[in-house]
């Protein structure tokens, strides 16, 4: 598959289910909004797999196609022979005027043995079943976590390592490597997707779940500190010229970061307006200051 159409409640969840459905990053991919969605409609987007990055995921495709090939098991001779033996050894026993009427009572013995045994199988089959379930549902969130995005890795053919650190309130996720960074995305967006996808994982079925972090070769406290540097430079700016100063879109986590950072300068406020994912953050002089 490289292309789909999906929906949520707001364009960004639209396209972290699309790119989840086709298995992408969203720096290799197209997107086309075909509805932003309101109070009473879902958003929509149509996403297509760039044609620069076509390429790479047919290759993936490939492979996972020759893997499962080579683990289907050869189609027995028996199969194909069963029917003429049968037949053969019919004809040879009317040749020798044996009564086949004699095994009849011996064919329903193997049939109710056989059946017996089939039903063996299949509770000893719905018993490994359920172990394996019990053993799912043991595994903690750390595991969850880490077990996905290590899987995510070893698609994506990333040389890259996952490393888990775990409070009381959150359980923080770190991808380190040689080629880590690929996984970022533009300011972020590749990163902030495969957050979202392992906090959705690692919770499901459970309503306590701890909050869930993710960070990519340092990548969040580098763009802390240029997003604080920014908000110290918007701050300045706006007592000199008391003018009010609107910011491009972020995420709730980096708009966070410049509230912190304007609630510093007393005669400041900082809101956000809009709907996410262009919801915007402005600075202006309070009103009892102007």
């Amino acid at each position: 598959m490289t292309e789909c159409e999906a929906t949520g409640k707001n364009l960004e969840q639209a396209i972290t289910n699309a790119l989840f459905e086709l298995k992408a990053l969203r720096e290799d991919v197209d997107i086309k909004i075909i509805d932003q969605g309101g109070f009473f409609r879902k958003a929509k987007v149509f996403v297509k797999i760039s044609d620069d990055a076509l390429d790479k995921y047919k290759k993936v495709k490939k492979v996972a196609e020759t893997d499962s090939q080579e683990c289907k098991p050869e189609k027995s001779s028996f199969e194909e022979t069963k029917s003429v033996e049968d037949v053969e050894n019919v004809e040879t026993l009317k040749d020798e005027n044996i009564d086949i009427n004699s095994f009849e009572d011996e064919k329903n013995v193997n049939e109710d043995l056989a059946e017996k045994e089939e039903k063996t199988i299949s509770s000893n089959e719905a018993l490994k079943t359920e172990k394996s379930k019990k053993r799912v549902d043991s595994l903690d969130e750390v595991s969850v976590g880490k077990n996905f995005l290590q899987g995510m890795l070893k698609v994506l053919k990333s040389n890259s390592n996952v490393f888990v650190e775990e409070n009381e309130n959150e359980v923080f996720f770190e991808i380190k490597g040689d080629d880590a960074s690929n996984l970022i995305g533009f300011r972020g967006d590749s990163l902030n997707a495969i957050q979202y996808l392992v906090s959705i994982i690692t919770s499901k079925g459970n309503r306590h779940s701890k909050k869930v972090r993710l960070d990519i070769d340092g990548f969040k406290d580098r763009r802390k500190e240029s997003l604080e540097a920014l908000a110290e430079r918007i701050a300045k700016k706006v007592i000199k010229t008391k003018h009010q100063v609107k910011l491009e879109p972020m995420t709730a986590y980096e708009r966070r970061i410049i509230h912190t950072v304007i609630q510093n300068y007393p005669e400041l406020e900082s809101y956000s307006t809009g709907e996410e994912p262009n919801r915007f953050l402005s600075v202006k002089i309070k009103e009892e200051n102007e």
